[in-house]
């Protein structure tokens, strides 16, 4: 499937795509602290012309510095933001426990941390409730 990095919906609302990555391990799952405090994961928006997978795999090494495990699509949600373009997010989760600890990543400038996080700390995280309800699915299982 290939997504433009920017549609338009049947209502008029334009939408930009994005995709996400659940890293579990030890049932907790990978999560990422931005500048300015709030959290987020692995992941981030489509180029033009780029598939789904080929977007998260360029993020992830991006991101993490780390090659794209093998993964599995988990769902989709729409991410409404005031005052912005709405994001139709595609969440991803590996296939199996991740392997690599938080000594193997190298992370871009756009985040200053990383964390394992189990679900009973989740609901604790500034972060978008969509991309919590993810990694609650993952970790649930």
């Amino acid at each position: 499937m290939l997504l433009k990095s920017a549609m338009v919906a049947e209502e008029g609302l334009a939408l930009s795509a994005a995709v996400k990555l659940i890293c579990p391990r030890k049932r907790r799952a990978l999560v990422l602290r931005q500048a300015d405090g709030r959290w987020d994961l692995p992941g981030g928006h489509l180029e033009a012309g780029e598939g789904l997978e080929c977007a998260l795999a360029r993020e992830v090494l991006e991101e993490l510095g780390l090659p794209l495990p093998s993964v599995q699509v988990l769902g989709e949600w729409l991410y409404v933001r005031p005052q912005r373009r709405a994001r139709l997010v595609t969440f991803y989760s590996l296939k199996d426990e991740a392997t690599f600890d938080l000594n193997d990543l190298r992370l871009s400038a756009e985040h200053c941390e990383a964390a394992w996080i189990g679900i009973d700390r989740i609901d604790g995280l500034d972060m978008p409730e969509g991309y919590r309800d993810a990694v609650r699915t993952v970790l649930s299982a």
